[in-house]
């Protein structure tokens, strides 16, 4: 059972009630030449999570209830010495009970999510690395008021380049939202929406010693 504070008071001036869970876990996971592959279920239901106040937008709230269940697949595959692919994928009903709601639907939890990466590493002299892919996160609740705000899903590319410039320092460039898609990202209320981040170019140096 996992008990948590929840700091701070409602609308009316009361303060919250300590988060409250419970649930199980369970998975399997399978080793082949080259291939790894997990499956987890899950089942969790929590009460007293807080989220926007669907009468004052200002404020934050309780849910009376809310149960979060689904199943994740993970899967590794390694096609000789230079390729790899990488997959996730999580189905997740995240829904509440509790008749104050305008709406059963967690906010900003999408029922389906995953990623999907292709990984190419050298395989002469020093040892660089490029890989890039793409991740899906599906519709989801934007607003817990009547608006009945259903924020789309979006699709988001990524790629990475990486290589040693010496024995201890490696340099990484990293590109997110490779192709500059405009999407959602998540939301407050039905007023209040943060937009993605555009195309993003970082550079970095990591040295060990």
């Amino acid at each position: 059972m996992h008990i948590g504070i929840n700091s701070g008071s409602g609308s009316s001036g009361a303060a919250f009630a300590p988060e409250e869970g419970r649930g199980w876990e369970v998975g399997l996971s399978g080793r082949w030449d080259g291939l790894d592959v997990g499956v987890t279920a899950f089942d969790i239901e929590k009460s007293n999570v807080l989220t926007t106040d669907p009468n004052d937008v200002n404020f934050l709230a309780p849910v009376g209830s809310l149960r979060s269940r689904g199943v994740e697949f993970d899967a590794s595959l390694r096609m000789g010495r230079r390729w790899q692919v990488v997959a996730n994928f999580i189905w997740n009903e995240a829904r509440n009970n509790d008749d104050t709601f305008a709406t059963p639907l967690a906010l900003n939890v999408p029922d389906q999510s995953g990623t999907v990466f292709v990984v190419y590493r050298s395989d002469a002299g020093r040892e660089w690395s490029l890989s890039g892919g793409v991740s899906y996160v599906g519709e989801r609740s934007g607003a817990t008021d009547t608006s009945g705000l259903l924020l789309p899903g979006y699709w988001k590319t990524k790629a990475a380049f990486e290589t040693p410039l010496t024995p201890k320092i490696t340099f990484r460039a990293e590109a997110d939202n490779l192709l500059d898609e405009h999407y959602a990202q998540s939301s407050y209320n039905s007023n209040w929406i943060y937009p993605g981040a555009p195309r993003t170019l970082r550079a970095s140096l990591r040295a060990e010693f």
